[in-house]
């Protein structure tokens, strides 16, 4: 049932204090430790998915900006403009 379902939450019934008891135990705490870990992996996931785009969409607007706000001139520089016959 777990490996099929991938579902860590199941948990082994304990019936009995013996060697299989103890069996038990260190299984459902094996399975918490599993599922705590797939829980953890998939917060951070989503974290990374959610970095991801926010800096696509400050590149985005970056490349959709004029660098530093400034008009480029026709004479190369910013805020310059090339007057004819002028050099």
């Amino acid at each position: 049932m777990v490996s099929e379902r991938k579902s860590y939450s199941t948990r082994a019934v304990k019936v009995a204090d013996d060697d299989l008891g103890q069996l038990t135990d260190v299984f459902n705490e094996m399975l918490s430790e599993i599922e705590r870990r797939d829980e953890d992996l998939l917060r951070h996931r989503d974290r990374l998915e959610q970095e991801v785009e926010d800096r696509t969409a400050d590149l985005v607007k970056s490349n959709t900006e004029p660098a530093g706000g400034k008009r480029q001139g026709r004479g190369g520089e910013p805020g310059q403009e090339r007057v004819s016959g002028q050099t």
